[in-house]
């Protein structure tokens, strides 16, 4: 059944509608919703909560395209994601030592070094390793990083200062940068 067939459907059939996105999208949006809290069972839970949203709100969305469909959910689950970590934490982002900004360059592009460690890892661990990191880091990197948000925007989204944006992506990048490298030397020990 293709994406406009069950936006149709939403809108006649939200059980069957349901069903068919559940099956088709769960495992994407689990993953993307698990980037954002880092825990599987908060994951879950906004998972639910999202499609809950999609169903009640079937109505405002309207088909522009293959892929159309899974993007709008996508922003759901992302909001959702957000909105349960702001209420949970009240807009804590990570202590305020680690807010500090810093100084650095408006270029923020992975080195060849960075990409050659993703390289040599699986999409799981990766996600773990993400999820592993601090709260703050964890939102923006996944913003930045993954959504392609730019920091202006994760600045509005979250609440916080652009420059605060692009501190904590640089520091949830080196955060990740350790993790791969001493998980490859542990695994090259083996």
């Amino acid at each position: 059944m293709s994406d406009r067939e069950i936006a149709d459907l939403l809108r006649t059939d939200e059980e069957a509608a349901f069903r068919l996105l559940y099956r088709r999208y769960a495992g994407q949006l689990r993953a993307v919703a698990y980037r954002y809290t880092g825990d599987s069972d908060k994951a879950e839970d906004v998972l639910q909560e999202a499609m809950i949203k999609v169903c009640r709100h079937a109505d405002s969305f309207s088909y522009r395209g293959d892929g159309s469909l899974y993007g709008w959910i996508k922003r759901i689950v992302v909001h959702t994601a957000l909105n349960s970590l702001k209420s949970f934490h009240e807009a804590r982002m990570c202590p305020m030592d680690d807010l500090t900004e810093v100084a650095m360059t408006d270029e923020v592009e992975d080195s060849e070094e960075e990409v050659s460690l993703l390289d040599r890892i699986s999409p799981e661990l990766l996600l773990r390793m993400i999820g592993e990191l601090p709260e703050g880091y964890r939102q923006v990197f996944s913003l930045y990083a993954v959504e392609g948000h730019s920091h202006k925007e994760i600045g509005a989204m979250l609440g916080i200062g652009e420059r605060s944006s692009a501190s904590q992506y640089c520091r949830a990048k080196k955060r990740l940068k350790e993790k791969l490298e001493l998980w490859i030397q542990e695994t090259e020990r083996e």
